[in-house]
């Protein structure tokens, strides 16, 4: 979970850290193992600077897929990356799949109102109740 300046970090330890322990622990001794905790002696908390995925520009493939031609990267120059990308997966183009020309007789048939791009990770479920027909698997 993110930690960020305006963090209570005693919240953030009972809410992360500590409850989910104390549920897992009470979990393991309702297991009639027989065993029980005594103490905690040491705990090792890891931060990591956060850095959130955002949306971007074109950026060029690596060699072995854009050799492999099983990804349509459409050329952009703004920062709607995330439209273009829907688009060509829906309405594939026969010829020159990475431009944009070859999307913007579709771009009416989708639904942004009020997305601002690029489009955030978070905003995925937005963009998909507006366009109820479409459901969005985003990977990391």
């Amino acid at each position: 979970m993110p930690v960020r300046q305006s963090t209570d970090l005693n919240a953030w330890f009972q809410d992360n850290i500590q409850d989910p322990l104390l549920r897992d622990i009470e979990d393991f001794q309702e297991r009639d193992s027989g065993w029980t905790l005594q103490a905690v002696r040491h705990l090792t908390v890891n931060i990591n600077k956060y850095n959130p995925i955002r949306g971007s520009a074109y950026i060029e493939l690596p060699p072995p897929i854009e050799q492999r031609k099983a990804c349509v990267n459409v050329r952009t120059r703004g920062d709607d990356c995330f439209k273009w990308a829907v688009l060509s997966a829906l309405f594939p183009a026969a010829e020159n799949p990475y431009r944009i020309s070859q999307y913007r007789p579709y771009e009416d048939r989708m639904n942004t109102q009020g997305l601002v791009f690029p489009l955030m990770p978070r905003d995925v479920p937005k963009f998909e109740k507006l366009n109820s027909d479409l459901s969005v698997n985003f990977y990391v």
